[in-house]
């Protein structure tokens, strides 16, 4: 049987373009659990999440993650895994390439 645990209780943040924002807390203070809410990973049990005043509905290109562990798919080349997300958009991982000397 799981129990519910509250990470997470009348958070509200604004974040201006271009600001870098760093989150610190001791273990278990849902900092990971505030992120993967606003990167649609897991959903709010109350309230919602909204990024630049629209609702977080499924996951964004406009919102990345970048994971504490290792994230490759491991039956996939580092290459492979990096262009995955454009073979998901049906966008051509090949065109993204771009050799050392191009601008």
């Amino acid at each position: 049987m799981f129990s519910q645990v509250l990470a997470l209780a009348d958070v509200s943040m604004a974040i201006a373009a271009n600001e870098f924002v760093c989150t610190l807390g001791l273990s278990w203070y849902g900092k990971s659990t505030l992120l993967k809410i606003a990167a649609s990973l897991e959903e709010p049990t109350a309230g919602e999440a909204l990024v630049d005043g629209m609702p977080v509905r499924g996951t964004s290109p406009e919102r990345g993650v970048i994971f504490q562990q290792d994230a490759l798919f491991p039956w996939l080349t580092v290459r492979e895994s990096v262009e995955f997300g454009l073979r998901i958009q049906h966008k051509p991982a090949r065109s993204a390439a771009r050799s050392p000397t191009s601008t």
